[in-house]
């Protein structure tokens, strides 16, 4: 992934499953580490992203190319 920005300070979350990343241009990121074999942290983040996608008002257009995107590609 290509930064913008230089980071300034990165910390990882007590419980291991995410990183913070705190960027120069005072931007903050936050990266989920998921087990891409453990089905259900799969799942769970599938249904976490299409709430917000649904949260969000998009046109059809915009719809139809974000349901390619969450489509699995397996």
């Amino acid at each position: 992934m290509k930064c913008p920005a230089k980071v300034r300070q990165a910390v990882a979350t007590q419980d291991g499953q995410a990183l913070v990343v705190g960027y120069e241009d005072g931007a903050v990121q936050m990266f989920l580490i998921a087990d891409p074999f453990e089905p259900e942290n799969v799942e769970h983040l599938k249904q976490w992203r299409q709430q917000q996608l649904e949260a969000m008002a998009v046109d059809p257009a915009q719809q139809e190319t974000i349901d390619q995107y969450i489509e699995p590609s397996v």
